[in-house]
C-alpha cells in the first residue's frame, strides 16, 4: 500500500521528470559539442588534403595550380588557429615559396620563407630557401647569413654547405673560404642521399684548384666527383684539360671523349682532344677536332686560332 501511495504522490514523478529534463539538455549540449568536434575535424583534414593537393601539383610542375591550393591552405588554416595546423602552414609556406622562386618571383618568395620560419624558428628549409632567393636578387650577404642559420640548426645539412661554397666564390671571390666550406660538407656529409650534392662538391673543388692552377691537387676531387656521378661532363673536361697541360695527351682524349658522351657538342673537349692529337703529330686528326670545336659558338674563336696555328705556321714563327 505504502509503495502505491509513493507512486501516486506528484512529487516523486515531479523530481524524475526533472532529472529526465536535464538529462535531455545534458544530450543536447554534447550532442552540439560533438558536431562541432566533427566539423573541426573535417576542416583541419580539408586543411591536410589541400596541402597535399599542392604538392602534388608542385611535383607535376603544375605551379599556379600549387599556389592557389597553398594560398587556400593557409588562408584556412590561419583562420582555424589551432597548433594541430602548425607543421602544415610551416610546410606550406615553404612549399609556397618554392613554387614562387621556380617562377622566378624571388622577392615574394622571401616573404614565403620568411612565414615559414616564423611559424617555426627551427625551420631550417627556410632558411636555406631564403639563401636561394637572396641569391638570385643578388643580397649576398643576407644569402650567405641565411645558409649559415640552416647550418647552425642542422650541421648536416649539405645543400647548404655547398650553396654557401658557391655563393662564397661566385659572390664574394673567395676561394679559401668556399675551399673551407667544402671541406666542412665533406667532413659533415653523412646521408646516402647527400651523394649528388657531394659529387657537386667534389667538382666544384676540383675546378676551384683548376682555377689557382693546382693541377695535381685538382685531379682527385675531379675524380672522385665523376665516381660519385659519372654525368658530371664538366669534370671529364677540366680532367681533359689538365692531363693535356701535364703533357699525357693519351688521358687528356680519354677524358676529353668522355665529356662529349654526356654533353654531346661541348667545342671545349674537341679543343682539348685537338692540341693532343696536335701534341702527338697528328694534324690531320687535330685539324677535325677543331673544326667540330667550330659548331659550339662559344668556342669558335679559339677553334679558329687553333685551326690558324695549324695552316699559318709562318704567321707565328716570331710569336
Amino acid at each position: 500500500m505504502n509503495e502505491a501511495k509513493e507512486n501516486e504522490d506528484p512529487e516523486y514523478y515531479q523530481k524524475y521528470k526533472q532529472e529526465y529534463e536535464e538529462l535531455v539538455k545534458q544530450a543536447e549540449k554534447w550532442k552540439k559539442v560533438l558536431q562541432d568536434y566533427q566539423v573541426y575535424i573535417t576542416e583541419i583534414n580539408k586543411i591536410k588534403k589541400l596541402y597535399m593537393e599542392g604538392q602534388t601539383a608542385t611535383k607535376l610542375k603544375r605551379y599556379p595550380e600549387a599556389l592557389k591550393k597553398y594560398d587556400s591552405c593557409i588562408k584556412r588554416g590561419e583562420k582555424l588557429n589551432v597548433d594541430e595546423l602548425k607543421d602544415t602552414l610551416t610546410k606550406a609556406y615553404y612549399q609556397k615559396g618554392y613554387v614562387l622562386s621556380r617562377l622566378r618571383k624571388y622577392n615574394e618568395a622571401i616573404k614565403a620563407y620568411e612565414m615559414s620560419k616564423t611559424i617555426d624558428p627551427e625551420n631550417y628549409r627556410a632558411y636555406f630557401g631564403l639563401g636561394a632567393a637572396f641569391d638570385k636578387i643578388n643580397k649576398n650577404k643576407e644569402s650567405v647569413n641565411s645558409y649559415l642559420k640552416a647550418i647552425e640548426i642542422n650541421p648536416k645539412f649539405s645543400r647548404a654547405r655547398y650553396n654557401l661554397a658557391v655563393v662564397q666564390l661566385k659572390k664574394f671571390k673567395n676561394s679559401d673560404e668556399a675551399l673551407k666550406t667544402l671541406e666542412e660538407l665533406f667532413a659533415t656529409a653523412s646521408n646516402p642521399n647527400d651523394n649528388r650534392t657531394l659529387s657537386n662538391g667534389y667538382a666544384l673543388k676540383g675546378q676551384i684548384l683548376y682555377n689557382l692552377r693546382k693541377f695535381n691537387e685538382a685531379i682527385p676531387s675531379l675524380k672522385k666527383s665523376i665516381e660519385l656521378n659519372k654525368a658530371l661532363w664538366k669534370s671529364y673536361y677540366l680532367l681533359g684539360d689538365i692531363y693535356y697541360t701535364l703533357g699525357k695527351n693519351q688521358e687528356a682524349i680519354n677524358y676529353a671523349t668522355q665529356c662529349l658522351k654526356h654533353r654531346r657538342g661541348y667545342g671545349g673537349a674537341y679543343i682539348v682532344r685537338g692540341r693532343a692529337y696536335k701534341k702527338m703529330g697528328n694534324e690531320t686528326k687535330a685539324l677535325k677536332e677543331f673544326r667540330m670545336a667550330l659548331k659550339d659558338r662559344t668556342w669558335q674563336k679559339m677553334a679558329q686560332y687553333e685551326i690558324d696555328l695549324i695552316k699559318n705556321k709562318d704567321k707565328y714563327i716570331n710569336q
